[in-house]
């Protein structure tokens, strides 16, 4: 009779239960590995060259995977994990930026440039707007956004560009190229449309208590039957006294010029309504009209290309 050896068996069975443990976690090892970023997973989802899908970096690797892409993962496995996580990433829709104006000015030493970047997207995630261009010589430097906050009217998100320019960022055309980066409430990340403007930054003024007049702006410019038509804005400085106002209208002209600084017409009193919106029209001939005007007002510059402006516009 052969005697058996309880001890043997409860050691070999430990031993074999260890074996059984460390290939299972070679294997989830391995198969993880090949969730990170092989690139037949890629190709078989459909995704090549798209890493930022799944991961926060182009490169890919374990580090990088987006918290909702390893969660699909866990739950589903590598394809049918990764398929659905991807399915219900390609629902959200991307968000879109609202265009904006394509020219803005701003006086040194005046009152901050503010741009409303506006947002339009179903989901209402949250998001965080961008400069994308910071490489460009010419991209506005000591900027910043705003918090977000909803347009009334439309109940939209919103994000402010405020820029405040310095003394040595003056008499140049910056350019900025805006995008929104939204993250959804799955963690994935999704980039908006980019929008481009230009921003012309004016010398600051001469300071004088007599300046009544804190923001002069001109919103439109357009010649048509022989008539160049501006609109704009003004608004008052919250110091400024009633009297004080009545007096700078009355005596105030808007200046305008060419470009290459031709006079264009004779300087005209403005009218503003209550709001401080205002419209001012020249009779010119094709010859005479502007490519681009420039306005001045109380020493406050503003600058806008004319739009239909003929082929023989002054330059």
């Amino acid at each position: 009779m052969i005697q058996k050896n309880y001890f043997l068996d409860a050691f070999s069975k430990k031993v074999s239960q260890k074996i059984l443990a460390v290939a299972f976690l070679a294997f989830n090892t391995v198969m993880a590995a090949d969730a990170y970023g092989q690139p037949q997973y890629a190709d078989e989802l459909k995704v090549s060259g798209q890493c930022t899908l799944c991961h926060t970096s182009q490169e890919g690797g374990r580090d990088t995977v987006k918290p909702a892409a390893f969660q699909a993962w866990q739950k589903g496995g590598v394809i049918p994990g990764l398929r659905d996580y991807l399915k219900n990433l390609a629902g959200n829709a991307k968000p879109v930026l609202l265009p904006v104006d394509t020219q803005w000015n701003v006086q040194v030493g005046e009152v901050p440039l503010t741009i409303p970047l506006i947002v339009k997207d179903k989901e209402a995630d949250n998001f965080a707007m961008e400069l994308t261009n910071t490489a460009n010589p010419l991209a506005p430097k000591g900027y910043r956004f705003s918090k977000k906050y909803s347009i009334p009217s439309t109940n939209r998100p919103a994000i402010n560009f405020i820029w405040k320019p310095k003394a040595a960022q003056k008499n140049k055309n910056y350019k900025a190229t805006f995008r929104a980066k939204e993250t959804t409430a799955s963690g994935a990340t999704q980039l908006s449309n980019t929008v481009n403007t230009s921003i012309f930054v004016w010398p600051a003024r001469p300071a004088s208590a007599k300046n009544v007049i804190s923001q002069f702006n001109i919103d439109s410019a357009k010649w048509a039957a022989k008539k160049l038509t501006m609109a704009g804005r003004l608004v008052f400085k919250k110091t400024a006294a009633t009297a004080a106002k009545a007096a700078a209208l009355r005596s105030l002209r808007l200046n305008i010029k060419s470009n290459n600084g031709v006079v264009v017409g004779l300087p005209v009193l403005l009218k503003p309504s209550a709001s401080g919106a205002w419209i001012s029209t020249f009779t010119l001939t094709a010859t005479q009209v502007p490519c681009l005007v420039k306005a001045k007002y109380e020493k406050l510059m503003a600058a806008r290309t004319v739009k239909s402006a003929p082929a023989t516009c002054k330059k």
